[in-house]
């Protein structure tokens, strides 16, 4: 089975608007489903295919869930697939999503959103990217 077919394991905690509970969610998406995770602090909102997307509807429609995990933690969780890059201190993304990198600005397929290369990541990420469709 190729790794970007590979299921991942995600939990996060969701509140019910009906009745105010809250629950813990447990997703199972394939690593090919991830396009981006962004860090704020001690959470980080990862953000999924539009395929993804529909199945994730239920808990949020913006196709991105929020958890409470750091950037480091997703970083050391996905590091295996040999897929994902960590941009800058705010941004991990999945390589197979990359459309376009222009100067240093990651443009990605399915989401309208540019990330920004630190400088000293910008020959890694080549390689990285190199590497990837080898």
């Amino acid at each position: 089975m190729p790794f970007w077919e590979k299921i991942v394991t995600l939990s996060f905690d969701h509140r019910d608007k009906l009745d105010n509970e809250r629950e813990r969610i447990i997703i199972y998406p394939k690593v090919d489903d991830i396009i981006l995770i962004e860090g704020d602090d001690n959470y980080s909102a990862i953000y999924f295919t539009t395929d993804y997307r529909l199945s994730i509807n239920k808990f949020n429609n913006t196709g991105q869930l929020r958890f409470s995990k750091t950037l480091k933690y997703f970083e050391e969780k996905f590091e295996e697939y040999g897929c994902f890059f960590r941009c800058n201190k705010s941004a991990i993304v999945n390589l197979r999503h990359v459309s376009l990198l222009k100067y240093r600005t990651v443009h990605l397929r399915h989401i309208d959103k540019a990330i920004y290369l630190s400088a000293e990541s910008v020959t890694a990420f080549k390689h990285a990217m190199t590497k990837l469709h080898s």
